[in-house]
């Protein structure tokens, strides 16, 4: 624990992971904190980074992202990075038409 090259690889939809949950906190299924504490709180504890990361505190380091609730952001194969295969939609071939 605590070498962040020991984490495994992540999945195609990743990158989409913080703004569908966020999803939790504008419909009110969870609150803000929650949605820190899962997200960036909880994460660095696994990996025992915490409190350097996963925290805004004295002698910490963070990346900050300003998320506005009334925004709204693409979301298909020609937004994505990486793998064609979205993890909520899956294979193309397999996709609703």
């Amino acid at each position: 624990m605590g070498d962040f090259t020991k984490i495994p690889n992540g999945l195609p939809g990743v990158e989409n992971r913080m703004d569908l949950i966020f999803q939790g906190v504008i419909s009110g299924e969870i609150s803000l904190a929650r949605w820190v504490e899962v997200t960036s709180t909880n994460p660095a504890k696994i990996f025992g980074l915490f409190p350097r990361k996963g925290t805004i505190a004295p002698g910490s380091d963070a990346d900050i992202v300003i998320y506005d609730p009334a925004g709204e952001q693409p979301f298909g194969d020609d937004t994505s990075h990486g793998s064609r295969l979205l993890l909520l939609r899956g294979p193309p071939d397999q996709r609703a038409r």
